[in-house]
């Protein structure tokens, strides 16, 4: 089984301080990936572009790290990520099928028919996704108004099956399988979420779950709250809504039927990657300087 760990950076001194603080300042592993965002193309083309790579090396399995997430101490009763090899491993190991709920109580007590003990049953993982601390995931309103910081027990740490979520494309591992589905939507702060809509609804028509359980890392956040703001804005009535029509989009299209039927104008970023990477923007803000 051959991994391979991509890390897109486009700061020299950002990768440097990523270098430093996960101590492979000296000799970087062999299936380490840097991606250079040499042009500014963005983190959508910057992340695929680098997947790609690793593909082509012949990766089975492909993780993806963001060059501001950090090694984490021991937290919330799980093992610290001190090193690149655990947080690979920890990823490998969260692909492994799991145990997902099935059955619920309609009411407490319990009611009649409720199995006393048989409530799960086991599924086959799409993707590992590690959650974070410090700064939290938020979009810039929320970072804006509530701040960054939060309770441990407020994260979901468990598997979800048959339920959309917001997908964070900052720490996440997938199977070469997925491949078709593992291609960030090139507009900015919806890159992983829109993907995330696509892989869900074919992962969930082919039984299988998404495990968020995978390693956590400190995320240390370079992007200003000001500048997401101005990139959200564009968005956000369309992400209303996007999620809500691709799952109600006819059962068993493939992750490049669904690009194709809801970023009709979008362009591929290389044609050996399946599906396009990027997103109409003309009917909403005019067109992206990223896409001309």
């Amino acid at each position: 089984m051959k991994i391979a760990l991509v890390v897109p950076w486009h700061k020299a001194s950002q990768i440097a301080a990523f270098k430093q603080a996960w101590d492979i300042e000296k000799k970087t592993p062999d299936y380490v990936f840097f991606q250079h965002d040499a042009t500014q193309a963005g983190c959508a083309q910057t992340k695929n572009a680098g997947i790609k790579r690793a593909l082509d090396d012949g990766a089975d399995i492909v993780v993806v790290l963001d060059d501001d997430c950090y090694p984490l101490a021991p937290v919330m009763g799980q093992p610290g990520m001190q090193s690149l090899d655990d947080l690979v491993a920890a990823h490998v190991k969260a692909l492994q099928p799991q145990k997902v709920r099935a059955v619920y109580p309609t009411c407490l007590p319990r009611p009649r028919g409720m199995p006393y003990r048989n409530e799960h049953i086991v599924r086959p993982v799409a993707a590992s996704i590690g959650l974070w601390t410090n700064n939290l995931d938020l979009d810039a309103a929320s970072t804006l108004v509530l701040g960054e910081k939060t309770q441990p027990e407020q994260y979901a740490r468990f598997p979800f099956y048959h339920h959309f979520f917001p997908f964070c494309g900052m720490n996440f591992a997938f199977r070469k399988e997925w491949a078709e589905c593992a291609v960030l939507i090139d507009v900015p702060r919806f890159d992983d979420i829109w993907m995330g809509w696509i892989w869900e609804k074919v992962a969930y028509e082919k039984g299988y779950c998404f495990n968020l359980a995978g390693p956590m890392i400190d995320h240390s956040r370079q992007s200003d709250v000001w500048a997401n703001l101005e990139s959200e804005v564009k968005y956000l009535k369309v992400n209303e809504d996007l999620w809500s029509a691709i799952y109600s989009a006819p059962a068993n299209l493939t992750a490049v039927d669904l690009r194709g039927k809801f970023f009709p104008s979008a362009r591929p970023l290389v044609e050996s990657i399946p599906g396009p990477p990027g997103v109409p923007m003309g009917d909403l803000t005019g067109p992206s300087p990223s896409m001309l």
